[in-house]
């Protein structure tokens, strides 16, 4: 059987917690317990040999770069009408043996009384219940993502592979934003100089080899992957003006440059009404792309080159965009929002702007 990937790492993982467990125990006066050697053992999965390979194909796109519950997933392969004779435990299971997808708890506890959402990666926000699926009585939720459909540690999240390779990317060449009116000089100025800040990191940021792909991929999902803070090199950019000044058509140029290199990019705002308002004026500024519009209550679009989404709708991604703008950042309920900043910043590549 072919080994997943990440398969080295995972096994490295799991070693370096027997050794933290080890020391927990110490310290509780629990050091008295003996070892046991284990070996790998290395079976054939005949359920994933039994699924056809297109199959695993359509659902591993469909799930790309999404971090979703078992709800969700079946929400949304029932939304694009992907018909499965298999039972979708079976489907999604057979998914991760093949690289597609991986599996986590939808909560974790790494230590007595300390749990962590691995959907949103709140660490304060989460009570212990008396669970009615589960029957555990030291079952977790979580309530600072509940709105988005509830999670707890008896429940599984489906993180999505990335599957994108260069020659998988789809180029726009020569693409332009398509305006209404023409831009003032000080916003045609503006427009320039984010348009060249955008250049310079696509030249450090897209491979010199075209057999490479974007970003920094990782072989397996680990905790400082799933919720990684900022790195202090990190680029960013702030375009400052008043509102109504036309930021949005401003940011259109850059945008436009990351993606006619193939590139996926997402608008985060604050509410619903602005999502639709800005996907009505990109999808006019760029006729020839589909713009993906994500809000509360909205259905489950495919994840193309362009997205407009609630600044919320960012907890479901993870290192999914090469390049994200962020509307309004002081605005609620961005401003002040820890489980927010985080979101946004999983839900971007690393390396991307």
């Amino acid at each position: 059987m072919r080994r997943p990937r990440g398969h080295r790492d995972q096994v490295q993982g799991a070693r370096s917690w027997l050794r933290h467990i080890r020391r927990h125990f110490r310290r509780r006066g629990l050091g008295n317990w003996r070892e046991i050697d284990f070996e790998e053992i290395t079976i054939e999965s005949r359920l994933a040999a039994d699924i056809p390979s297109e199959l695993l194909e359509e659902v591993g796109r469909l799930i790309e770069g999404r971090v979703l519950s078992y709800d969700e997933v079946r929400s949304l392969l029932e939304q694009r009408h992907v018909i499965s004779p298999y039972p979708l435990r079976d489907l999604l299971q057979a998914c991760a043996l093949a690289g597609k997808l991986e599996i986590w708890p939808g909560v974790i506890s790494p230590l007595e009384g300390y749990h962590i959402c691995c959907r949103c990666g709140e660490r304060q926000q989460l009570e212990t219940i008396d669970c009615p699926l589960c029957g555990r009585s030291g079952c977790v939720i979580c309530l600072a993502c509940r709105s988005l459909g509830e999670i707890r540690s008896c429940r599984e999240l489906y993180y999505g592979s990335l599957q994108e390779n260069s020659n998988s990317r789809r180029v726009f060449p020569g693409l332009t934003p398509q305006l209404e009116f023409r831009l003032t000089r000080a916003q045609a100025e503006a427009a320039a100089e984010f348009k060249g800040y955008v250049a310079t990191w696509l030249n450090d940021y897209l491979p010199k080899d075209p057999r490479q792909t974007t970003g920094t991929q990782q072989s397996g999902l680990t905790l400082p992957h799933l919720f990684r803070k900022m790195s202090h090199d990190a680029t960013s950019c702030l375009i400052w003006a008043v509102c109504g000044a036309g930021k949005t058509e401003i940011a259109f140029e850059g945008l436009a440059l990351a993606i006619a290199a193939g590139l996926k990019a997402v608008f985060a705002v604050p509410r619903r009404d602005v999502v639709l308002e800005v996907a009505k004026r990109a999808q006019a500024a760029f006729p020839e792309l589909s713009v993906t519009a994500l809000y509360g209550g909205a259905k489950h679009e495919p994840v193309g080159p362009l997205v407009v989404a609630t600044t919320h709708q960012l907890i479901r991604f993870h290192s999914c965009f090469d390049l994200a703008i962020l509307d309004e950042a002081d605005a609620f309920p961005y401003a002040g929002s820890a489980m927010l900043h985080r979101a946004l910043q999983r839900a971007v590549k690393p390396g991307g702007l």
